[in-house]
C-alpha cells in the first residue's frame, strides 16, 4: 500500500511535545516519511538529535536538513523545501 507521509517540523514536534508515545509510533510506521528540519540556532524545533533518533529507529524516515532556515522552514526556504518534497515523492513512486 502506498502511503507517503511528509512530516513538517512544526506539526511533528508540537503534536508530540508532551506525549512521548510518538517514539513507539515511529518505530511501527511502515510508510515512507520525510522529516524536514533546519537550524536550531535559528529556531528550528526538531533538533539534530531528534532527527537522528527518528532515522535510527525507522529505515523509512528520510531526514532533510535545510541550511539557513529556522522555525518557518517552508516560508524561509520555500524552493529548497519544495525540491526536497519533490525528490522524496519521486523516490517513493
Amino acid at each position: 500500500m502506498f502511503c507517503p507521509v511528509v512530516f513538517a517540523v512544526k506539526s511533528f514536534t508540537v503534536f508530540y511535545s508532551i506525549d512521548t508515545t510518538w517514539k513507539e509510533d515511529l518505530k511501527k510506521a511502515r510508510c515512507p516519511m520525510l522529516l524536514v528540519t533546519a537550524e536550531a540556532k535559528k529556531g528550528a524545533i526538531v533538533s539534530k538529535e531528534t532527527a537522528d533518533y527518528a532515522r535510527s529507529v525507522n529505515a523509512n524516515v528520510r531526514v532533510v536538513f535545510i541550511s539557513g532556515a529556522g522555525h518557518s522552514i517552508h516560508k524561509e526556504k520555500y524552493a529548497e523545501v519544495f525540491e526536497a518534497i519533490e525528490k522524496f515523492l519521486a523516490e517513493i513512486k
